[in-house]
C-alpha cells in the first residue's frame, strides 16, 4: 500500500511542479529487539533469584518474572503489528549473588521505564507503553525494596 501511495505521490509532483518530487522518508522505527532481550534478562535473573530466597520474596519475584516475559510479549507483540519478525530467544539464567542480581534487574528495570516513558507519544501504540511504563516502575520500586531487606 505505501509503495502504491508514493509512486502516486511521485507522479503527482511530476505533473503539477513539472521537477522532481522532494525525498520522502519513511517513518523511523525504533529497535525493539535490545528492550525484548532486557525484559527476558530481567525475567531470567527473578527466575534465578526466586530459586535463591525463600519466603515472601520468592512470590514477588516469579510474580515480576511473569510481568517481564509478558512486557517481552508484548513488545514482540508491537514488532508483529508493525509488520517486523522478531522471535523471543532463550536467555541463559545468571549464576549471581542476590545482592548483586537485584542491583541489575533494578538498572534494567529503570532503563525499561525511562524507554518506555519515551515511546507513550507514539499516537498507535501509547496505550501498550504506558502499561509497560507502569510494570517497569513497579519493577524499580519491588528490586529496590527487596534489595533493602537482604542487608
Amino acid at each position: 500500500m505505501e509503495n502504491v501511495d508514493r509512486k502516486l505521490e511521485e507522479r503527482v509532483w511530476q505533473r503539477v511542479a513539472g521537477r522532481e518530487p522532494p525525498e520522502i522518508q519513511p517513518p523511523r522505527r525504533d529497535n525493539l529487539k535490545p528492550l525484548i532481550l532486557e525484559a527476558q534478562l530481567n525475567a531470567a535473573a527473578y527466575r534465578a533469584l526466586a530459586l535463591q530466597l525463600i519466603g515472601k520474596p520468592w512470590e514477588n519475584l516469579r510474580r515480576m518474572e511473569t510481568e517481564s516475559m509478558k512486557m517481552a510479549q508484548s513488545l514482540r507483540g508491537i514488532c508483529i503489528l508493525r509488520g517486523e519478525s522478531v522471535k523471543l530467544a532463550p536467555v541463559p539464567q545468571p549464576r549471581e549473588q542476590p545482592r548483586k542480581g537485584l542491583e541489575k534487574c533494578f538498572r534494567r528495570a529503570r532503563m525499561l521505564w525511562e524507554e518506555m516513558d519515551r515511546r507513550c507519544a507514539d499516537p498507535e501504540f501509547a496505550p501498550v507503553y504506558l502499561r509497560l511504563r507502569q510494570l517497569a516502575q513497579e519493577h524499580c520500586a519491588s528490586a529496590a525494596e527487596l534489595l533493602g531487606k537482604l542487608e
